[in-house]
């Protein structure tokens, strides 16, 4: 129904704007309003599918059913744990668990691959809410005046525009790309010193192993050197020669925003302005929520988007040379809710 009333009220609106200029007055009593009204559908359409959105997520996305030897580095116990199909002996590991929780611990790279590339492909569903919701996000802030979403996004930020937000991505990109590719390319020696490719489900895996043979690494002996309050400070520390940012502890707060005696408060303010740096990769809250046009966001591949900058973003190889091989981006709330457009709720 929804649908159907926004497609009315559009071809109308379309109409008359191809016949009245803005002085006619009727461009002022009519479109105006109509104006209105489709920004008002459209914001009603964008709750809906968010909340359908979401409810996908919460739906269990079922099992990957592996034979126990393929689940090696798990763990007996935890391999015991997992559902058992009595009719192959078969061990279920949940879909939805699989990339941050075992992902990491499987020994063999086949398991590792298949179980990132099912982790890449579950909700199938939520892909098309996902593009409608994109799509009407544009329509929507081009309704109201503004370039794009991320342009109406940006206005009540510290960082007033998307080109502000880009510049201090390159800056940060300036500092750690050659740090990342460093590291990487130790990584690769300890890996394969032959050289050979080195995929997106590989990483975790041989990073943790790395750090557990070369540098004997326990993380849970590491924590107790870090207590909470001075990693905080010292992790703000960091963003602020990073960034150009300047954080302060706030003291007076209303008691309503303090719902614990540990909370803490923060302001944050720029520093100065960043030099631009061209050729880096923008990121996909940028790609999605800034187009040249709304043509572009509407004919936009958005799963093969977000893979293409996965890798070029993390200097990981995906399958077979291929950006066809998911949608990473329809299994996450995080660029529909609250975190709607990243960096822009950040700042």
């Amino acid at each position: 129904m929804a649908v159907d009333l926004i497609k009315t009220v559009r071809t109308g609106t379309k109409q008359l704007l191809d016949k009245l200029s803005p002085r006619d007055a009727t461009f002022e009593n009519v479109i105006l309003p109509m104006a209105k009204i489709d920004n008002d559908i459209k914001g009603k359409r964008l709750i809906e599918l968010r909340v359908a959105f979401t409810e996908n997520l919460s739906l269990g996305p079922g099992f990957t059913w592996k034979e126990e030897e393929d689940l090696e580095g798990l763990g007996a116990e935890i391999i015991q744990a997992l559902p058992l199909r009595s009719s192959n002996g078969q061990r279920g590991v949940p879909l939805k668990k699989t990339y941050d929780a075992v992902l990491p611990s499987y020994v063999r790279s086949e398991t590792r691959k298949e179980a990132f590339l099912q982790s890449q492909r579950i909700f199938a569903e939520n892909v098309t809410v996902f593009e409608e919701i994109i799509i009407l996000r544009d329509e929507r802030a081009r309704l109201l005046g503004f370039e794009s979403y991320a342009h109406q996004q940006a206005r009540s930020k510290l960082l007033k525009s998307p080109q502000e937000l880009k510049t201090m991505l390159d800056e940060v990109s300036l500092h750690l790309l050659p740090i990342a590719q460093t590291e990487l390319e130790a990584l690769q020696r300890t890996k394969d010193p032959s050289g050979r490719l080195f995929y997106l489900w590989d990483f975790d895996y041989h990073h943790n192993k790395m750090l557990r043979d070369n540098y004997q690494v326990d993380h849970d002996l590491i924590a107790e050197y870090f207590p909470a309050k001075v990693t905080i400070q010292n992790m703000l520390s960091i963003f602020e020669t990073i960034l150009g940012l300047k954080v302060e502890s706030l003291k007076c707060i209303r008691g309503d925003y303090i719902w614990h005696p540990e909370v803490k408060i923060f302001s944050i303010d720029k520093q100065g302005d960043f030099d631009n740096e061209t050729g880096r990769v923008q990121p996909f809250h940028l790609q999605i929520h800034c187009p040249a046009s709304h043509g572009a966001v509407k004919s936009m591949d958005i799963g093969a988007t977000y893979n293409s900058l996965l890798k070029r973003t993390t200097l990981l190889q995906g399958p077979d040379n291929d950006a066809q091989w998911g949608h990473g981006c329809a299994t996450t709330p995080h660029y529909i809710w609250g975190q709607e457009a990243n960096y822009y709720s950040y700042l």
